[in-house]
């Protein structure tokens, strides 16, 4: 009876359950452990029914339950702000909803997202890292040229006091690549929309 009133009354939830649960699998090692259990389950119950010819009201309550845990998870992360800081790190993934301050040795081809500010108080060397409200790094690159990629939002400013070559600075949509050791960065957009570097 349940599989009868989904598909006659609720069409697209089947539709809906696949593109979620695939969209899940997509970013699985962003996600916090329960989504991919949450993935796990509407694959199970609601894609596979059809196979098994059954599914219970009880499991849809359960997947009911486990999404509105989740919808309110999300939501909660999407409304605090929640700083991270690390010592040093190495080819990771470091998302903050708030700053990120490495006041250690720095960070080394990892990959740094952070809704607030970035503060790196050593090195970053490889690697690629975004912040909302502007970075401020001690040295970015290192003497090997090793491409290093630093990313800001138009209205925003990349602070750096020793820049080696081959580190990319993004503002917005414009992009310039630091061709020779420089110290002293402070790049910005400049009125005609270019990336000036002042020292």
């Amino acid at each position: 009876m349940v599989k009868r009133l989904l598909e006659a009354k609720f069409p697209a939830v089947l539709t809906n359950a696949k593109t979620l649960a695939a969209a899940i699998e997509t970013r699985s090692e962003q996600l916090d452990y329960r989504w991919n259990q949450f993935a796990e389950t509407l694959y199970h119950c609601l894609i596979l029914y059809h196979r098994q010819n059954s599914i219970s009201l009880k499991e849809l309550e359960h997947i009911e339950h486990e999404a509105f845990e989740l919808l309110a998870v999300a939501d909660a992360s999407n409304t605090a702000e929640c700083s991270v800081q690390l010592g040093y790190a190495m080819n990771s993934k470091v998302f903050a909803a708030g700053n990120i301050t490495v006041p250690g040795k720095g960070a080394v081809h990892s990959d740094l997202k952070a809704d607030g500010k970035i503060d790196i108080s050593g090195k970053l060397i490889g690697g690629k890292i975004y912040a909302e409200k502007g970075i401020s790094i001690d040295t970015a690159g290192s003497p090997a040229g090793v491409k290093t990629i630093i990313e800001v939002p138009e209205n925003e400013t990349i602070s750096i006091v020793e820049a080696h070559e081959d580190v990319i600075l993004r503002i917005g949509r414009n992009q310039r690549k630091i061709s020779q050791y420089e110290s002293m960065v402070y790049a910005r957009l400049n009125k005609d929309g270019q990336i000036d570097i002042h020292k």
